[in-house]
């Protein structure tokens, strides 16, 4: 196996960042040196990680994390490297051990257009009417009458991509996904639902992510998925990067299959005003 380096992704152009050194990768072998001992708990960086996020999540400034991890601050680019361990200060509550409330199930919204009614919704939706009403108290009146503009949550069951067919291999999971989207209207909650009921994407691994690549104020949305069966390395999977077109979504840009692909981040990272897409793979091949 080789292990490829960081990729940035920027107005849909594919840029190598770094040159193939399988050192970029991993935390340096000498970081205990730069490291001081830490006097609180220790953290293990996971994917979709990021100072700023760790930051928000455990309620300190990025500029405290870094001081309290000088060897991981160091990152040319600011990025952290999922497996690295953190050292969470004393008194800072560590996001592995923070208590997470129950997340209720996924949601998308719609428009109530003429002709709806709570039943036509349900049976569109693939839901019961109770769980309809259930997620849209603020809809519910008096002879259980809907209006045209009501905003009405959807709950997401596997039930409500159903009749939209898996893909068999990662060659057709671009244009399930486009198809996905252009159904429901871009909704990056649908096509995650879609992922996890074909096996495609799990909570530990992958990632639907909606972001402005080219500044048009129109989100374009960004999905790593795998197939159900694991290479050496981790699972195999692609990169797809979405975008809405005239007549549907589309598959703007993709990569070709690679073991254990994991999205960095969809942010401007180099602030230079512009979203970027940076993601690490490893390829199958022979080693010079």
């Amino acid at each position: 196996m080789k292990r490829l380096p960081l990729h940035l992704l920027s107005l849909l152009l594919l840029i190598s960042l770094l040159t193939a050194q399988p050192a970029a990768l991993a935390a340096p072998a000498d970081s205990a040196a730069h490291q001081p001992a830490c006097n609180g708990s220790l953290y293990r960086v996971k994917q979709g990680d990021s100072w700023s996020r760790l930051a928000q999540s455990t309620g300190v400034s990025v500029a405290t994390l870094k001081a309290a991890n000088p060897a991981a601050a160091q990152h040319p680019q600011g990025w952290l490297i999922v497996g690295q361990h953190l050292c969470m200060p004393a008194g800072v509550a560590n996001p592995a051990a923070a208590a997470q409330p129950p997340q209720p199930p996924g949601q998308w919204i719609i428009t109530v257009r003429r002709g709806d009614s709570w039943a036509v919704l349900a049976a569109r939706y693939r839901v019961s009417v109770a769980a309809l009403q259930a997620a849209n108290p603020q809809a519910v009146r008096a002879g259980e009458v809907l209006r045209v503009g009501d905003q009405i949550r959807v709950p997401l069951t596997p039930e409500l991509t159903e009749h939209i067919a898996c893909p068999v291999d990662l060659t057709v999971l671009g244009p399930a996904a486009a198809q996905v989207l252009s159904e429901f209207i871009g909704s990056p909650e649908a096509l995650r639902s879609y992922l996890q009921r074909c096996g495609a994407f799990s909570a530990n691994w992958g990632a639907v992510r909606a972001v402005d690549l080219l500044g048009d104020e129109t989100p374009e949305v960004v999905v790593v998925a795998a197939e159900p069966q694991e290479a050496a390395g981790g699972p195999l999977g692609k990169l797809l990067i979405l975008r809405s077109a005239p007549l549907g979504w589309e598959v703007a840009y993709e990569t070709g299959v690679a073991s254990d692909i994991v999205l960095l981040e969809a942010a401007d990272v180099n602030e230079d005003g512009r979203a970027d897409v940076v993601w690490t793979d490893t390829t199958c091949g022979a080693n010079a």
